[in-house]
């Protein structure tokens, strides 16, 4: 057990409970703590029943026996093949289900970490041979597989080494008719929602222009912060706490310290899913995974932001568009994980080849003097465009760039990765020229050292024009 794919299965011999006794399904729950995203449910579907070994075992000893005493005459041979065939006869097809029911285990998971889960299968009017849970890029770490009046339980810890979506694959074995009837069922009773893992960042970017709100971030305006602005007379209306007595006793009068306001800030992590959705087709193995970088980078910038006091939201681009506003708490970031698992689309999804507009952003998204973020791999033209407007409403903008590799399927010429390395540069440049520094996020670098960058001097916000 505990490698990938492996099915945990055990051998079980009594039969099932009925049906009946089986859990209806529960949809996900959600609340404050935001952990919701394994599905407790319930699923029954007729069988498709086949011959077993055993019965094709039998059904050969008749048939040699019924040749041999045609060959030989021997009417022993026949006594022999009677009752073989009488059993084979008397085994009509089984009206017996299977029905699968799954505990409410852990709600949801970071990549990386276990998850409880507890299949019950029950069986009416049949017998559960075999219970396994297997799972495509998923780890059965421990099953545990026990018989009792209610059914079958199986017990087992499923790791999921990569966020997405997964459904683990529970599969029955049944048998009817004493062994002579069989049938193989298959279930997906569980959706497991894992989240990108977050690590913990030193440096983030910040704006010369933050939202009149209390936070961790040191303002260009006065007001009840820590860090020192200045020295000044008193004036009527000063607080005592504000007085500078070395100050005032070296000047001969009251002067009072100045220091600057403490604010939030509002980041919006912008992630670029476009090539994904293009309807030209298969999209290259290194986009994809400049996609997926994309999104694991927003999920860290969003969670980074939410523990300093920031507020964070996410817009996804790529088919349609999606959008969580800046908001703060725990809450916000399990929405915002959520957003970011529908950004790309799995492999064989029928939604991957639309795409949307994806030109302009709706003005109502973004609130006033926000930080936006985007991971690109800045394949599409539309990105461009759509973050110089962005600019132009008045908020400051960086991009990272997600693409490590030439964007091909296989190997290329050496001279068109040179003249792909220029073009790149050139796109950086012109970027830059609008007010839009661009960053490359580089290989085996975390999002913290390529952002670190833009965390050396506040990013200036262009006043939109009257």
């Amino acid at each position: 057990m505990g490698a990938p794919g492996r099915a945990a299965t055990r051998d079980v011999g009594a039969p099932g409970a009925a049906g009946a006794g089986a859990r209806r399904a529960a949809g996900p729950v959600t609340g404050a703590s935001g952990r919701a995203g394994v599905m407790s449910g319930t699923s029954a579907d007729a069988p498709q029943w086949r011959p077993s070994p055993l019965a094709a075992t039998l059904t050969v000893l008749a048939s040699a026996a019924l040749i041999a005493a045609v060959l030989w005459r021997r009417v022993d041979f026949v006594a022999f093949a009677a009752p073989l065939l009488g059993a084979l006869l008397s085994a009509g097809r089984p009206a017996g289900e299977a029905t699968v029911s799954t505990a409410r285990a852990e709600e949801h998971c970071f990549t990386g970490e276990s998850v409880d889960l507890t299949v019950t299968v029950t069986a009416s009017g049949c017998a559960v041979d075999r219970v396994s849970v297997t799972g495509v890029d998923v780890d059965v770490t421990h099953t545990a597989v026990t018989s009792t009046s209610g059914g079958t339980v199986v017990r087992c810890q499923v790791r999921v080494p990569s966020w997405g979506r997964f459904a683990p694959t529970v599969t029955i074995a049944l048998r009817a008719a004493c062994g002579l009837r069989s049938a193989t069922v298959v279930r997906h009773p569980v959706r497991l929602r894992v989240y990108p893992r977050p690590e913990p960042m030193r440096t983030a970017p910040r704006t010369t222009d933050l939202p009149d709100r209390i936070g961790a971030h040191i303002g260009r305006r006065l007001g009840a912060g820590v860090e020192f602005a200045g020295i000044r007379p008193y004036v009527p209306g000063d607080q005592v706490r504000m007085v500078n007595w070395h100050a005032s006793a070296r000047r001969g009068r009251l002067h009072v310290t100045e220091r600057l306001a403490e604010r939030s800030a509002t980041v919006v992590a912008l992630i670029d899913a476009l090539p994904l959705h293009s309807p030209g087709g298969a999209c290259p193995p290194p986009v994809r995974r400049a996609c997926s970088l994309a999104v694991a980078g927003a999920a860290q910038l969003a969670r980074a932001a939410l523990r300093r006091g920031d507020q964070a939201g996410v817009i996804a681009l790529g088919g349609p568009l999606r959008w969580i506003r800046p908001d703060i708490g725990r809450r916000q970031f399990y929405l915002i994980a959520d957003a970011v698992l529908d950004a790309t689309p799995a492999e064989g999804d029928p939604e991957s080849g639309r795409s949307g507009k994806g030109d302009l952003l709706p003005r109502g998204i973004l609130p006033p003097s926000a930080l936006v973020v985007a991971f690109t791999p800045l394949l599409d033209g539309r990105i461009a465009t759509l973050l110089n407007d962005v600019r132009l409403r008045g908020h400051a903008v960086a991009v990272v760039d997600v693409l490590r590799e030439l964007p091909a399927h296989g190997e290329t010429d050496p001279l068109v990765g040179g003249m792909w390395r220029w073009e790149r540069t050139t796109m950086y440049r012109n970027l830059g020229l609008l007010g839009i520094p661009v960053v490359a996020w580089p290989q085996d670098a975390t999002v913290d050292e390529a952002l670190a960058p833009l965390a050396f001097r506040p990013l200036a916000v262009r006043r939109p024009s009257s």
